[in-house]
């Protein structure tokens, strides 16, 4: 079984507005709901699980319904920060699937995730137990310690910009946040895996497949749409 685990539960304070950045609307509809959408309508996906913040299950789930997402069957509701909350609906789903099924974790905020790499993820994680969407960095990557000069210029060539979705048997990256130590910093699942020593598989992402982050990425998302 292919399962997306769609998580959505970020406060979303730099795009600025009253509103969270998924739930703020992108060419007529909520961003969560584009998402969504993008995973509801690939045949491979057999289910798509959400995990929002406490005071947005009801309006998620009536989000759910009004634009008629059948293949959403459950909204979790999230922890204090983005690991808890991706091992909160990892937890659940434990609870009703197979460790051997394969689980698309996948940022609520992404919402021009393509096709093409929906089904290149799933088709990976039928290889490899763990796998992440990326796209090679085209811009010279300086690193400074403090802020001002330039420490290193690591050499672009081996670096990537990290997207999702981010792949993997269910087992694998339930396990993978067991043992890994609460307190280590983390940004994405895959790195949990790979601190761990566990190979990470590189999938092709797209440009246009974005983190709404800003206003400029609503813009840029909204000239994406043709909108």
């Amino acid at each position: 079984m292919n399962i997306a685990l769609i998580l959505a539960g970020g406060s979303g304070t730099r795009l600025g507005g009253s509103l969270p950045k998924q739930y703020q609307e992108l060419a007529g509809k909520p961003v969560l709901v584009r998402t969504i959408s993008a995973f509801q309508q690939q045949d491979e996906i057999d289910e798509i699980h959400l995990v929002c913040a406490k005071n947005w299950v009801a309006p998620v789930k009536m989000l759910v319904q009004k634009y008629a997402l059948e293949k959403v069957v459950q909204v979790i509701t999230g922890g204090a920060d983005r690991r808890e909350s991706c091992f909160r609906g990892l937890s659940s789903l434990m609870k009703q699937h197979s460790p051997e099924d394969i689980v698309l974790i996948h940022d609520g905020a992404r919402p021009l995730v393509s096709s093409r790499i929906i089904t290149d993820c799933i088709a990976a994680a039928q290889k490899w137990p763990a796998s992440t969407t990326a796209i090679p960095v085209q811009d010279t990557i300086l690193d400074s310690e403090e802020g001002e000069w330039i420490s290193s210029v690591p050499e672009r060539s081996r670096l990537y910009a990290v997207q999702t979705p981010q792949t993997f048997r269910l087992g694998v990256i339930y396990q993978g946040h067991l043992a890994f130590p609460p307190d280590s910093p983390v940004t994405d699942d895959a790195g949990i895996l790979a601190a761990q020593g566990i190979s990470v598989h590189l999938v092709e992402g797209d440009k246009r497949n974005l983190k709404l982050t800003t206003q400029e990425d609503l813009e840029i998302a909204r000239i994406f749409l043709g909108r």
